[in-house]
């Protein structure tokens, strides 16, 4: 396998690794047959997926590229064969296809703490990688200095540990309901990393900011290719996010757009959890999205990811510019939002004018919401809303951001009238409020 990007331990996800996945799908016996492991099935499609499959390595929402040939796996030979060939030695090595020693049985070791993985944070779930869990070790500050939780998190130790993933999902479905989890969805580009920074309390809670495995079981379901125990992957995510370092301190997550699309399955798994819908009026989305070349290509990169499901979801795909784009991806948010706001009582909207404007006021306002009974220092506070918040070096106030929201209003008016002739002409849009329900301060806000 060929990474074509960083060469950190993050990323080095080995294909040898995928290949003996195979392997623990048979208990290998004296006679050289081979007898077929409880939730067999489920273990083979779950290895075969790692070679069939990109997005596993996708989901870490880089724009690496992986290349690797699909091995030939369970495909004219018999099992025993197949685990043979792909044996390895406990350091790493292979050993050759006729080493097996008489009466051995080949399986995966597993040194799996289960309790202490589903009670402590302390192990950041990272991503799925065929039959793997992926886990990094973190403690509290680690996730505080964490901007995002993919590739770019700060750990304790940058090298990854993987774990058996079936055992997991097994040992997830037993164990009694999790503790809440709070959650901050957005609809991309408008002030949820500042929100989530500026209520990221060590002490008093634990944010996680954007958990790759969301993203990657929302990119499946959006592409209608949900792998083999979806919903219980989705649970046990679930579950490893809603963690605590202590009883007190609520786990809130800093979700992404693809999770927008399966709210409603997120949801169900707790359908009184807190909950923020941070949005923005069409104008000044548009303006926040089309202002540079790299926003420009998420817009087209996302919108081609989630093609299935936004058609599902507004009805058309017939968006052929950027602008257009966007406002369609605007769109398809902005009505699974007013959706939900109707149903659930715990969720409340969020104009991210008001954020801007009133920063101190908001951040009070989503701590008591979400569960938190504390605040941050003013000083703390001042130096969030001083700097960019994705970029914490880089000086950005809010004077900054309305000069620059000025002159984009200008370079692009072109842009944000197709944007508003496209929703003007879609379908879905008869169905758009006025204003979010159930807004979390104040009155809510026009959104078109």
């Amino acid at each position: 396998m060929e990474w074509k990007g960083s060469a950190s331990p993050v990323h080095r996800l080995d294909i040898p690794g995928r290949v003996e996945n195979c392997a623990v799908a048979a208990v290998v016996l004296n006679r050289g047959c081979a007898e077929a492991i409880r939730k067999g099935r489920e273990r083979v499609e779950i290895a075969l997926e790692a070679a069939e499959q990109q997005g596993a390595m996708s989901l870490i929402e880089l724009d690496y590229v992986v290349v690797f040939e699909r091995p030939k796996l369970l495909t004219g030979i018999g099992f025993d064969q197949s685990v043979r060939k792909v044996r390895r030695t406990r350091d790493g090595g292979h050993r050759p296809a006729n080493s097996k020693r008489p009466g051995a049985t080949l399986y995966r070791t597993m040194d799996l703490d289960v309790a202490g993985l589903f009670s402590s944070p302390e192990q950041h779930f990272l991503t799925m990688d065929g039959r793997d869990a992926v886990f990094l070790s973190m403690d509290r500050q680690s996730y505080h200095r964490s901007i995002f939780l993919d590739a770019r998190a700060a750990p304790v130790d940058p090298n990854p540990h993987r774990r058996d993933l079936l055992p997991l999902l097994d040992a997830a479905s037993g164990l009694p309901p999790s503790p809440r989890l709070a959650w901050i969805f957005h609809i991309a580009h408008c002030g949820s990393t500042l929100l989530s920074r500026a209520i990221d309390l060590p002490g008093a809670n634990l944010v996680l900011r954007e958990p790759p495995p969301l993203r990657q079981l929302a990119i499946e379901s959006a592409s209608s290719r949900r792998s083999a125990r979806w919903s219980e992957k989705l649970a046990l995510a679930h579950r490893l996010a809603a963690r605590r370092f202590a009883e007190d301190e609520p786990a809130i997550v800093k979700a992404n757009v693809p999770v927008n699309f399966i709210l409603n399955e997120l949801l169900e798994l707790d359908p009184h959890a807190p909950a923020i819908f941070l949005h923005m009026a069409l104008e000044s989305y548009l303006l926040a999205i089309l202002r540079d070349g790299a926003h420009r290509k998420w817009v087209d990169r996302v919108t081609d990811q989630l093609g299935p499901a936004l058609f599902k979801r507004i009805g058309t795909l017939d968006a052929r510019t950027t602008a257009e784009r966007a406002a369609a991806l605007w769109l398809a948010q902005t009505l699974i939002f007013s959706d939900a706001l109707e149903v659930q009582s715990s969720a409340r909207g969020l104009d991210a004018e008001t954020l801007f404007s009133e920063p101190s006021r908001i951040v009070d306002a989503a701590l008591a919401h979400l569960g938190v009974a504390a605040r941050p220092r003013e000083s703390e506070l001042g130096e969030i809303l001083s700097h960019y918040s994705k970029n914490p070096g880089q000086q950005f106030s809010e004077a900054d951001r309305r000069e620059r929201q000025a002159n984009d209003r200008v370079r692009l008016a072109h842009e944000i009238l197709e944007g508003r002739r496209w929703i003007e002409r879609a379908p879905a849009a008869t169905n758009l409020p006025q204003a979010l329900h159930r807004p979390l301060v104040g009155e809510a806000i026009r959104l078109f």
